[in-house]
């Protein structure tokens, strides 16, 4: 199982600093720096409402899927962490606003 630390409070699927979505997926091919990936699955409260409700019986991730192949946790579009950190600046509105803090450089 995985685990997502997440600062980016305006997602559904954060509660309390965590992830609770499913599956996540990690975008950002070619990436060349943190900034430049972003966490696909998500959804703005805002508009989704709160899908960590509804989803936290789920214990943890069962996958993240990555895209960015640039990074050395990447193995077969997967990221090879059991944990990561996702993140963003002030505000949020949508997933490109958002990126993967665990991304290292190959």
């Amino acid at each position: 199982m995985h685990s997502i630390r997440c600062s980016v409070e305006s997602c559904s699927y954060n509660k309390n600093q965590e992830c609770n979505a499913r599956v996540i997926q990690v975008g950002g091919k070619g990436a060349q720096e943190s900034k430049q990936t972003c966490c696909g699955t998500y959804l703005n409260c805002g508009v989704y409402s709160n899908l960590a409700e509804y989803t936290e019986a789920r214990d943890n991730v069962e996958a993240i899927l990555c895209r960015v192949d640039t990074c050395v946790h990447y193995g077969n579009d997967h990221c090879t962490l059991d944990s990561i950190q996702v993140g963003c600046g002030e505000r949020v509105d949508i997933y490109t606003e958002t990126e993967c803090q665990s991304f290292e450089r190959q």
